[in-house]
């Protein structure tokens, strides 16, 4: 008995220094989200931006279309309790689920954004245009992010090269392809020839199918690249007809571990097309 004893004596120091870390992590898990983004494209040039981990809800994810969505009841009572929501110029729907009373709910930070997601110029504007939201949140000048908004534009001019030195190697600079329209510009960036363009299968007409078939037979199409938010029906139906090969980009990041969220996605897009071009 007196063994036992003198064991659970010392192994209270233990189990009080678990009980503490046990706590604290559960106090990590249940701390608030000081922020919230309306997809994941602007979560990561925030986290490009600030360059250390920072509390944040994603409303939308990866391959999810971020203007067609409802969120859940719980994110809007989440959203609540956050300082700043960063949201797209066409995610406007959002404010009215997300303010209550006039001196409730966040800050509501708005970012323009043109065609061509995957567009390094698109990201960088995109990354200068949340500075001025974040430095309100962290109340700090716009001036304290000028140095790493430089480091980002100098990344984005070197994956520049690497990219369209890749597409280079593997021949495939100039070769005739069909585009969705979300990923025409994109398209062209990488020197790829957009013989045609089409939408997303949901509201494409059989006339604007056809003549992208069309259009594609005519420049011998070699491959049709879709819009992962919008499915890859349409672009099955033009490869089908034409005996091409689709190949599916994506324009919303996934969270990468070995590059930037955004370097990674161009990268995978990249690497995508490249192994279509050298499969059977």
């Amino acid at each position: 008995m007196r063994n036992g004893y003198q064991g659970l004596k010392k192994s209270l120091p233990w189990l009080a220094l678990a009980a503490v870390v046990v706590l604290s992590a559960c106090g990590l898990r249940s701390k608030p989200a000081e922020l919230a983004c309306g997809s994941s494209y602007l979560e990561a040039a925030v986290r490009d931006v600030l360059q250390q981990p920072i509390p944040m809800q994603r409303l939308v994810e990866p391959g999810t279309c971020p203007g067609h969505f409802d969120i859940r009841p719980s994110q809007a009572a989440a959203l609540r309790q956050c300082r700043l929501l960063l949201r797209f110029d066409f995610q406007q729907a959002l404010d009215s689920q997300v303010q209550g009373t006039p001196d409730q709910g966040p800050m509501i930070g708005v970012v323009s954004v043109q065609d061509g997601m995957c567009l390094p110029q698109t990201y960088l504007s995109v990354c200068y245009q949340v500075v001025p939201h974040l430095a309100k949140l962290q109340q700090s000048s716009p001036d304290l992010y000028q140095a790493r908004l430089a480091v980002i534009q100098q990344r984005l001019e070197a994956l520049e090269k690497s990219l369209r030195a890749q597409l280079q190697e593997a021949a495939l600079t100039g070769v005739p392809v069909i585009a969705s329209k979300r990923q025409r510009a994109f398209c062209e960036w990488l020197r790829l020839r957009v013989a045609a363009d089409f939408t997303g299968a949901d509201v494409a007409r059989p006339s604007e199918l056809e003549k992208a078939v069309k259009e594609g037979r005519a420049a011998g199409a070699r491959f049709v690249v879709a819009n992962l938010p919008e499915g890859r029906k349409a672009a099955d139906f033009i490869a089908d007809a034409l005996g091409a090969k689709v190949v599916v980009f994506g324009n919303f990041p996934l969270p990468a571990t070995d590059a930037p969220d955004f370097d990674a996605m161009l990268q995978d897009n990249v690497r995508q097309l490249v192994q279509a071009a050298r499969s059977p």
